[in-house]
């Protein structure tokens, strides 16, 4: 599946995006206190040939762990973040350019609950009989949409951040490519004395 062809058009709005932030980012302090939020800006283009890279982050009331995360720049990314805490949990990127930015979809029927399903349930999705559901049922799996509702906290996240979001017990899942190079403040917007790093690394030629 090619992603390269439609980008084109974003080149102009990359460079002025980075300008942006490269003022913002000149001055404050990182989770630890010394350095900036953003440590370089360098954008590198998608690799749509390299595997997808996963990497998990838990979430408890105490913090991200692990607190700092690494994923490469240019490759396709899904990042998995669990709630392990007993509230609302945020895991929130600001400043890091990410294309192809979407967001979990659990579908409303799983391969287990079509197999359970009898004739006349079966009828009412538009599935006639013999044919093959477990078939029907690969094609059920999770989506990906490249928006977010707001969370039962409020929170709603905005454009150009990485954001996920979960309750106590879930998760969320999101799918991207970094193509900016650095260092990242991670934070839950809920929970402002929970903070992490994001840490985008170029592959080494």
């Amino acid at each position: 599946m090619s992603r390269t062809h439609p980008r084109l058009w974003r080149s102009a709005v990359l460079v002025g995006v980075l300008a942006v932030m490269a003022v913002a980012c000149t001055g404050g302090a990182g989770p630890d206190g010394s350095g900036t939020g953003q440590v370089e800006t360098k954008i590198v283009p998608i690799n749509t040939d390299l595997d997808t890279y996963f990497v998990n982050v838990d979430v408890t009331d105490e913090g991200f762990e692990p607190s700092t995360v690494f994923i490469p720049a240019g490759q396709h990314v899904r990042l998995v973040v669990r709630n392990r805490g007993t509230i609302e949990h945020h895991f929130r990127v600001g400043g890091l350019i990410a294309e192809d930015l979407a967001w979990y979809v659990p579908s409303e029927i799983d391969e287990t609950e079509l197999l359970a399903m009898g004739e006349d349930e079966l009828a009412a999705l538009g599935i006639v009989e013999g044919e093959d559901l477990e078939h029907i049922g690969h094609h059920l799996s999770p989506s990906f949409v490249p928006f977010k509702g707001e969370s039962a906290a409020g929170v709603s996240p905005l454009p150009g951040e990485l954001h996920a979001y979960a309750r106590p017990g879930g998760y969320d899942v999101l799918s991207f490519f970094a193509t900016s190079v650095g260092g990242f403040v991670a934070e839950d917007v809920l929970n402002p004395e929970i903070v992490g790093r994001l840490i985008v690394v170029e592959a080494d030629d």
